[in-house]
């Protein structure tokens, strides 16, 4: 594999009655690999730094852009808080 994506990070609609990994798993999980690891599940601008923080390469989002009223903008504010 050349990178694994872990998750769900946070609580999402996508797997209601899931508990959520959580940030301390993916910092773990980040530490112990030597591939990339992104994040996924329940990412938001206001938690995806979290994520980076913890050892997470890169996110992977969905719903935070694809139910945002204006896309183009959501992905913008995820570029912005992502460099």
């Amino acid at each position: 594999a050349n990178y694994v994506v872990f998750g769900s990070i946070f609580p999402t609609a996508s797997h209601v009655g899931s508990a959520p990994k959580g940030v301390a798993a993916l910092r773990e999980i980040a530490r112990e690999i030597s591939i990339p690891v992104f994040a996924i599940g329940g990412i938001s601008q206001q938690n995806c730094v979290q994520c980076l923080e913890a050892g997470a390469h890169g996110v992977a989002v969905m719903r935070a852009v694809w139910q945002a009223e204006n896309t183009k903008e959501a992905v913008a504010k995820f570029n912005a808080v992502l460099k």
